[in-house]
């Protein structure tokens, strides 16, 4: 079951991003065994940017619980439950620009930040 929520993380402040320390670099690969949270976020990039999915760079991912529905992340009236949603923070690198996206459990929910 998908919820999808927004809220406010009680220990983060508004606006106030959590800090990822990078790993090394991790070659792009859709066959690779990337979580799905990790291959919608390439695919996500490749088609909003016009590119190869095989040029975009994984730099980093991590499993994060969000605060709520939203990934953290609510649009101007969104309505979002408020229940702790656990996915993904991926860094991605396309062409020297590093791009963050918040992913629930499957990738189905991807915000970018």
């Amino acid at each position: 079951m998908l919820l999808a929520g927004c809220g406010q993380d009680l220990d983060q402040q508004p606006g106030e991003q959590g800090t990822v320390e990078p790993l090394e670099a991790i070659p792009t690969d859709l066959e690779a065994p990337y979580p799905p949270a990790v291959v919608a976020a390439i695919e996500r990039l490749a088609q909003e940017l016009g590119s190869a999915p095989q040029s975009i760079e994984v730099v980093s991912y991590e499993e994060v619980d969000w605060p709520d529905g939203c990934l953290g992340l609510p649009r101007l009236y969104e309505v979002c439950t408020e229940a702790v949603t656990p996915g993904w923070r991926v860094i991605l690198s396309l062409a020297s620009e590093i791009y963050t996206f918040r992913a629930d459990a499957v990738g189905a929910e991807l915000r970018e930040e």
